[in-house]
């Protein structure tokens, strides 16, 4: 049976950046036809856990109060209803810069409520887009596809930025839903300006197309029998200074779907002489997932005019520089795609997404019986099955959700896993703390210029906080 494919625009609102331990406060999601005709719309807000401390900028930002963000739905109602919406078959979820943020607080707070993380990128025809590379690209290679921001404009392909300068969506910015109509807007005038262009890059999000659409980018032979393909990286994070772009030397593939590439047109190579020199070449390798395209492209002569002919010269002296010191290439780039990493110790459990792994059918099987059961009985099944993640995930998501459902025995539980300070997530960090939070009300206080709204929503989380602040000093 054929699958009607949907749109799925959707945007959060965080306590902050980290996608383990910050949490969602806000959701919007609009569902579209393929040609952005609104089919529904979803919005649900997210009261604040108690094990969770906002990071000052995010609320400022997102322009959040202290008496909005504790009241609301709990984290696990919203988070079985997002995972409902974007498993409706045929849903592609689409967001601006998702791919780095917004799916990564999907799959970590599907991970810690007991759902399974990934389906919605998979299965049933549903699949991922990130409207952002999409955009990079316009910026790149068709520039009349939008009005691009002024180069005195900080980060200029920022949404906030693009909505200024092409006036997509009415309302205030860091406003989730505000955010979803500017992509909505974005996405329709990139297809209005040329539709077989969207039709190729959005099918890029796809692995199998985009795996083909990397094969335009050509060979060269570097040295001797070695060749390897060569040509134009495009993503922001290159540097607007640099246009955005950067030439860049295919390394070699990794095991789970990933492609490692040298930037050629930044450093100098000449510098290095030795393999203890291999931290200059390391800075500059890019990782690149299938079907999560940054876009790479061949490299004419238009390319070569945006690039610069500095940059173009600096590649090329590179380019020699790796024939002429092969031997020393090859061992720098044998380390570079082989790294070892130390062993990482107390990493929390809502950190393990990736380094326990998919969830077994044993635990799929738990994980249903948890959701099916009534609110008054999850305790009781909880004490009745045998230690493991889907125990504790699930202790967790009764304390955080429903606290009064524990018992005595279980409340124990909850607050020593909870409760362990030395716990951290896969890149180190640990839990933000209410020092962080004073630290971070002090030097905004001190160093920014403050709207009377900001200045309400800092007084609204210092009286929120203030009979636990009286320990810190700062």
């Amino acid at each position: 049976m054929k699958i009607n494919s949907t749109y799925l625009f959707y945007d959060f609102e965080t306590t902050g950046v980290n996608k383990v331990f910050d949490q969602v406060l806000t959701f919007a999601g609009i569902r579209t036809t393929l040609d952005f005709e609104e089919i529904e719309r979803f919005e649900s807000s997210i009261r604040l856990r108690s094990d969770v401390i906002p990071h000052i900028k995010a609320l400022l930002t997102n322009r959040l109060s202290m008496n909005e963000i504790k009241n609301g739905e709990t984290e696990y109602e919203v988070f079985r209803k997002i995972h409902g919406i974007m498993n409706q078959p045929g849903t592609i979820s689409v967001g601006y810069n998702s791919n780095s943020f917004d799916n990564e607080f999907l799959r970590y707070g599907f991970y810690r409520n007991l759902l399974m993380p990934y389906l919605h990128e998979w299965a049933d025809g549903c699949r991922k887009m990130d409207i952002m590379p999409i955009v990079e690209y316009c910026f790149v290679k068709e520039p009349e596809a939008l009005i691009w921001p002024d180069n005195s404009v900080k980060g200029r392909l920022r949404l906030e930025n693009l909505n200024a300068a092409n006036n997509l969506s009415q309302g205030m910015d860091h406003i989730a839903i505000t955010d979803v109509l500017s992509t909505i807007e974005l996405a329709k005038r990139i297809k209005n300006y040329n539709n077989d262009l969207w039709i190729e890059l959005s099918q890029c999000f796809q692995k199998d197309y985009d795996r083909s659409y990397l094969l335009q980018v050509p060979v060269y032979q570097i040295s001797g029998n070695e060749k390897c393909q060569v040509g134009a990286l495009i993503r922001a994070q290159e540097g607007y200074k640099d246009n955005c772009i950067a030439q860049v030397l295919k390394l070699g593939e990794g095991k789970y779907n990933e492609s490692y590439w040298l930037r050629l047109d930044r450093k100098d190579f000449t510098k290095i002489n030795k393999f203890e020199d291999k931290g200059k070449l390391s800075w500059e390798m890019r990782k690149r997932k299938l079907g999560k395209p940054n876009f790479i492209v061949p490299i004419d002569d238009s390319i070569k005019e945006i690039i610069g002919n500095d940059r173009v010269q600096r590649a090329n002296d590179n380019l020699k520089w790796i024939n002429q010191n092969f031997n020393l290439f090859s061992e720098i780039r044998e380390d570079m795609l082989t790294p070892e990493y130390p062993e990482k110790t107390n990493i929390d459990i809502d950190a393990s997404l990736y380094s326990m792994g998919f969830f077994t059918t044993d635990e799929e099987s738990l994980m249903q019986k948890f959701h099916d059961l009534d609110l008054d009985q999850r305790a009781s099944f909880l004490m009745s099955i045998e230690e493991g993640r889907i125990k504790e995930l699930g202790v967790r998501i009764l304390g955080r959700n429903f606290p009064e459902q524990l018992d005595e025995p279980l409340t124990d539980i909850y607050q020593n896993s909870i409760g362990d300070n030395s716990s951290i997530d896969i890149s180190r960090n640990r839990r933000h703390s209410l020092g962080q939070l004073l630290t971070e009300i002090k030097k905004e206080k001190e160093s920014s210029i403050l709207d009377e709204q900001q200045r309400q929503i800092i007084e609204s989380v210092e009286k929120y906080y203030k009979p636990d602040f009286h320990s810190y000093k700062i």
